[in-house]
């Protein structure tokens, strides 16, 4: 349970995501446990040819709502 206001939520985290399907339901475990997330937004890559993670970043931008954004990958890197 989470007891901080909401206010305290202030992070987007974009999780670009490629060929993760293993890490991925961990991952997304350990992201919304932290008490400042407010959105998570995971994006595809795969594409006919692979535009990569810049691409699912400029692809995620915007629909940010949150006034700080991190980028992790879904490798658990």
């Amino acid at each position: 349970m989470n007891h901080q206001p909401d206010s305290a939520r202030c992070l987007t985290v974009i999780i670009p995501v490629y060929n993760e399907a293993v890490t991925l339901d961990l991952l997304l475990e350990r992201v919304l446990a932290q008490p400042a997330v407010s959105e998570v937004l995971v994006v595809d890559v795969h594409h006919a040819s692979n535009r990569g993670k810049g691409a699912a970043i400029r692809t995620a931008l915007p629909s940010i709502t949150s006034p700080w954004v991190l980028i992790q990958d879904a490798d658990l890197e």
